[in-house]
């Protein structure tokens, strides 16, 4: 397969210089087909985007800010061929990527969803390759022995990212990050598409993991490169984020844990947000660290806007 077989859907919310330049980037690299959801931005998003770009993308206007899931589900609704570009804003594509990703679909009948190596602005590298979790890796996150072995290389105490395949790897993987996926129509249709209950975060985990059941593939191709600036879309967001992801990790333990996991899992979370609160030196660190303990706890307003305590 080629760029032409591709729609790029690239989820915008309050973010449209980025948007724009996401768009020029897939239309550098050979897309002919890009759509722009606006997630409800309710700012002069959808004007910069038309007046900069709208000649070559649709545009696709949300009425509420459904998050990841929603958005990225309408998208690939107004989309047709068999494959979809899912890009955050973000992520720059660099020259040949989209073309060495769309390849990979030939050669691997079951592939579903491939990403490219990612990189920080300064060009240094940034993980793509993920582990699925799991009670014990969420235990060795909460206890921090994630950080030791990322930065040793100890496999054994590493986290969900997956340490030996980031770097100049390209092949099978467990889990991939959800900035830069190109995904294949059939696949995501059969076990449909993103899961709409996660606000944001763990959408692409969660994903991936039910398209392994179904015996499909992820790969990751290390020739393929992206940049991407991280974080961007959430900036400014109450307690940096912090909230919503423990709302997600707390769904996706219900869904794919056992009941002793997600206890082991929460109790985990529990103790690993009340050691930073502990432990961390500055006061405004601790007001965040205390946030997301009473959230996960259910204890405070869900950083989802479509829920209600």
């Amino acid at each position: 397969m080629s760029p032409d077989d591709v729609d790029v859907v690239i989820l915008n919310w309050r973010t449209a210089p980025l948007a724009i330049e996401a768009a020029r980037s897939a239309i550098e690299n050979g897309a002919t087909s890009i759509i722009v959801v606006d997630n409800c931005s309710q700012d002069d998003s959808i004007h910069l985007i038309k007046r900069e770009i709208g000649s070559f993308v649709g545009i696709l206007s949300m009425p509420r800010n459904g998050g990841f899931g929603e958005g990225n589900n309408a998208g690939a609704r107004l989309a047709k061929r068999p494959l979809v570009l899912f890009m955050n804003t973000d992520v720059k594509l660099q020259p040949g990527a989209l073309k060495k990703m769309a390849e990979v679909f030939d050669k691997e009948p079951r592939a579903a969803v491939v990403s490219p190596a990612l990189y920080y602005p300064d060009n240094r590298p940034q993980a793509s390759a993920f582990l699925f979790p799991t009670p014990v890796r969420t235990l060795k996150i909460s206890l921090g022995l994630d950080r030791l072995g990322n930065r040793f290389g100890l496999a054994g105490l590493s986290g969900n990212i997956d340490i030996r395949r980031n770097g100049a790897y390209s092949g099978r993987v467990e889990s991939l990050y959800g900035a830069c996926l190109l995904v294949r129509r059939e696949a995501f249709e059969e076990v449909g598409g993103f899961d709409e209950d996660f606000f944001m975060y763990c959408e692409e985990t969660d994903l991936i993991f039910r398209l392994a059941q179904k015996g499909w593939k992820a790969i990751r191709v290390s020739s393929a490169e992206a940049i991407h600036t991280h974080g961007e879309s959430v900036k400014g967001s109450p307690v940096d984020c912090l909230i919503p992801m423990y709302e997600s990790r707390r769904i996706y333990a219900r869904k794919h844990f056992s009941r002793l996991g997600r206890i082991t899992a929460s109790m985990a979370s529990a103790a690993g947000l009340l050691a930073r609160i502990l432990f961390s030196s500055r006061n405004s660190d601790r007001l965040r660290y205390l946030a997301a303990l009473r959230a996960s706890l259910g204890m405070a307003p869900k950083a989802d806007p479509r829920q209600k305590v």
